[in-house]
This record gives C-alpha cells, structure tokens and sequence, in this order.
C-alpha cells in the first residue's frame, strides 16, 4: 500500500554545517568547558545531550538555529547505534526541545540579543544565556590586553 504521508527529512538530508568559523577563543573554550563539566557531574546520567556547534532543526520546514552550545534532558547521550549527531532535529529526538542555549556574540553579531532569543523563547526554550567579549580599559592591568567578559543572562521567557 502506498504512504501519502510526506516523511520527515532526516539529519542526511539537511545541511549539517555553514562552514563558519568560530571567530573568538570563547566560542570554543565556553561550551568544551561546559560541557566537561557536566560529564564529569553527570558521569552516571545517560539521559542529557550536550550539543555544542550543531544545528538545532525545531521545524522541518525551516532553517537550523546554530546555538554555540545547547542542552537538552530526557535525550539519549548516546544513540543506540553508535553514530554521532551531525545535527539536532527535535522530531527524531522525542520532539524534545533543548532546554538551555548558550550563545557568545561574534565580532559581528548575528542577532543573539533579538532574533535568536524570540526563536529560542518560541522553540520553548527555558534558558538563554549570551556573552560576548568586551574591551574595557577599567578591567584592564596596566601594560594588559586582556578583555573582559560580560555576560547577559535570559531566563525562564
């Protein structure tokens, strides 16, 4: 018998990658660091996901969001298969959104402070998080280029 049902597309067949660069150390250091810590937290949990620089497909008919790092509970860590995610699509994982983003603005920012954060708050998304590097000569030690990070905490939307 044939199936009408249109099938949903699978994480081979969507881009897995906009072959961005991250373009600061924090973009890479942040999640790696994050993510460390809760293996090392939740050595014994197998129920959590940690994506970090995947593409979060909440829709099939829209475009990947590309959160910095994101969290999601109730998610296998591990697939059954051995295979690694190349992307996240929320409906091959239980339709569980993730429930923490975390975003580091680029040098150029790419909507982190309004677009992305009314997609995350649509998508459900319970926490935001965004940093962003800032120059500030007050922080700075004498003869220092050092920056400062600051921080914007988004949460419960």
């Amino acid at each position: 018998m044939f199936n009408r049902l249109p099938s949903l597309p699978t994480e081979f067949d969507l881009p897995y990658t906009d072959d961005q660069p991250v373009d600061n150390e924090l973009q890479w250091l942040a999640p790696h660091l994050l993510r460390a810590i809760l293996l090392l937290a939740w050595e014994e949990r197998y129920d959590w996901f940690m994506g970090v620089n995947l593409g979060v497909y909440y829709d099939p008919n829209l475009p990947a969001i590309g959160p910095d790092a994101f969290l999601s509970l109730g998610v296998p860590r591990f697939r059954d298969n051995g295979q690694l995610r190349l992307s996240y699509l929320v409906w091959q994982e239980n339709n569980v959104m993730p429930q923490w983003a975390l975003e580091i603005v680029s040098k150029k920012p790419g909507g982190e402070y309004d677009e992305k954060m009314t997609i995350y708050r649509d998508m459900g998304v319970l926490y935001y998080v965004s940093g962003q590097i800032k120059r500030n000569s007050r922080f700075r030690n004498r003869g220092s280029n050092s920056d400062r990070v600051s921080y914007r905490w988004f949460s419960a939307f």
